[in-house]
């Protein structure tokens, strides 16, 4: 029981290490705003709910991690080895 809580927390460690590992460095930069006053729909990809999630765009200094589609979004950044 005392060796429990250690090889659970190595084995999350190991699956956060793969999941960053096989997909694109631009989908773990949150999805920003940005400066401007737009009010676009845009798509992200949310480390921490693993999925694409639709956040507000500003309209001007994209950045990675901004999609248009949540189809764009998932084929970038679930790609089938992820998952």
């Amino acid at each position: 029981m005392q060796f429990t809580i250690p090889v659970v927390l190595l084995l999350l460690a190991v699956l956060v290490s793969v999941d960053s590992q096989c997909r694109p460095k631009e989908c773990l930069i949150p999805g920003e705003t940005g400066p401007c006053r737009a009010s676009m729909k845009r798509y992200a990809y949310k480390v921490s709910s693993g999925r694409c999630e639709v956040f507000v765009f500003g309209g001007c200094r994209k950045k990675f991690n901004n999609f248009v589609s949540q189809q764009a979004c998932e084929e970038t950044c679930n790609p089938p080895q992820c998952l």
